[in-house]
């Protein structure tokens, strides 16, 4: 990490999580160019990261709100 000791900072964009966490300290999840969080190493799991970058609390609300729908048609029924 010879960048890290002359202190010079390296912007790395990628997809995948497991390279973004060998080299990195600091880290942002954009998401349709929008800063969706931004934490340190250590702050947030593998996973967390992951179902960030899949939409996150936007995804979680979407399941929850289809969920209900689903219930709703079912009592119609």
């Amino acid at each position: 990490m010879q960048a890290r000791a002359e202190c010079v900072a390296v912007i790395l964009v990628t997809h995948n999580v497991r390279h973004a966490m060998m080299v990195g300290d600091h880290f942002a999840v954009f998401i349709r160019g929008q800063k969706a969080d931004d934490f340190r190493k250590g702050e947030r799991t593998r996973e967390q990261i992951t179902d960030l970058m899949a939409g996150g609390e936007a995804m979680a609300h979407l399941e929850a709100e289809l969920a209900q729908l689903q219930a709703e048609a079912e009592t119609e029924v």
